[in-house]
């Protein structure tokens, strides 16, 4: 009896002792699968890493002329940004209005507000409408149909307040998904105003240089400088250069920067 008992404890542990060859495995199985885990933490930081560095070295989450702007440390103070956008061809003056209204609803702006002028002719028929959209900036409507042409609408935006609450890229983007749900964007004109404080000498030239020229001007006129060229890298959402023009005059007062003038036109 006891001979039998002893053996069945000496089977016993032999079950509950693992395999050498077994026990190698399941180690080897474990290391595998820590370096797999290991492995794609490190690529998951990598890639966070990455786009971190893209959103703040390149600047992807702003417009151009933002970055633009804050890397000479312009403090814009008005801006005007302006879309073309071919509309589907209007059969009437109503048709002309209709659309007129919708755009200026969609930015806000009350149906009975502000001011319509109309203008008609053989040649063509155009509506313009003024008024104050939904955040207290001024909209300016145009729709005009040419008599052999198409039926096109103008959305200008105004805004003549200092710029600290919000970005060029917020007003572009706002503007765009109004003019793509109208019809097909054609072209957008920017134009940002401001004050750049130096001490010393501004190396305009610094400022576009970086730039992927593709033409470049600059005129001296008296204290100031007008440089105008193309470059893809202001372009918005298209790889067709954009025109840009760039006037500075010096504050011949204070001896503190001066006023500058910024234009940026983008074709679709």
């Amino acid at each position: 009896m006891g001979e039998r008992g002893f053996g069945l404890d000496e089977s016993a542990m032999e079950e509950m002792t693992p395999d050498p060859v077994m026990q190698h495995e399941g180690v080897g199985h474990f290391l595998r699968r820590i370096s797999l885990r290991l492995l794609i933490t490190w690529l998951v930081l990598v890639v966070l890493s990455y786009q971190c560095y893209l959103v703040d070295a390149r600047q992807l989450l702003a417009h151009p002329v933002d970055t633009f702007a804050q890397s000479i440390g312009l403090a814009v103070y008005s801006s005007s940004i302006e879309m073309t956008t071919k509309l589907p061809d209007a059969t009437s003056f109503a048709d002309i209005k209709a659309q007129a209204i919708r755009a200026g609803r969609l930015l806000g702006a009350s149906a009975r507000g502000g001011v319509l002028d109309a203008e008609a002719s053989e040649e063509y028929q155009l509506l313009r409408w003024t008024t104050i959209d939904g955040k207290d900036r001024q909209l300016v409507i145009t729709a005009s149909k040419a008599q052999q042409g198409d039926t096109v609408l103008s959305i200008e935006i105004r805004d003549y307040r200092p710029r600290e609450s919000g970005k060029i890229k917020d007003v572009v983007t706002e503007l765009n998904l109004v003019c793509a749900r109208l019809g097909r964007v054609q072209s957008s004109h920017l134009q940002v105003q401001g004050v750049v404080c130096a001490q010393t000498e501004i190396p305009w030239l610094s400022y576009v240089q970086s730039w992927r020229l593709t033409d470049c001007s600059v005129v001296q006129n008296g204290q100031g400088v007008e440089i105008t060229g193309a470059t893809p890298d202001l372009a918005y959402g298209t790889r067709t250069p954009a025109t840009f023009a760039l006037s500075f005059i010096p504050d011949t007062v204070g001896k503190d920067g001066g006023r500058l003038l910024f234009v940026v036109k983008n074709q679709q």
